[in-house]
């Protein structure tokens, strides 16, 4: 440790280390100086409007479960069973030429790979 000045290196005994341990930083907006706490509560009318934790999950469990029937349907019939085939994962585009996607019957299990237009997405 330096002394005051920054001059010479000092010695710390275990006196002055307690000292300087039991001494408190100075506040930061001086000693008289009274710290003000500031709280914002909702009005009236934004209760109103809020909605809990549960309600904003369940609304977008929703609107992912729409979009994922909505997008998951190919359009195209099974060749085992005739029911519709779905995208394994809508997202997933195997970079062939030309493109293709995983698609599964839901019904009968058969699996496959189709041809995708990008241009249509």
């Amino acid at each position: 440790m330096y002394d005051d000045n920054f001059t010479r290196k000092v010695k710390i005994n275990k006196e002055m280390l307690r000292s300087l341990q039991k001494t408190k930083p100075p506040h930061p907006h001086g000693d008289g100086a009274r710290k003000t706490e500031i709280t914002v509560k909702p009005s009236e009318e934004n209760k109103k409007n809020l909605k809990t934790i549960d309600e904003h999950n369940k609304k977008i469990i929703k609107e992912y479960e729409e979009y994922k029937n909505k997008h998951q349907k190919t359009g195209v019939e099974c060749p085992k069973c005739g029911s519709e085939l779905l995208f394994v994962n809508e997202d997933i585009v195997l970079m062939t030429y030309p493109p293709k996607k995983y698609v599964y019957c839901s019904k009968c299990g058969y699996d496959s790979a189709i041809l995708v237009s990008l241009l249509d997405s």
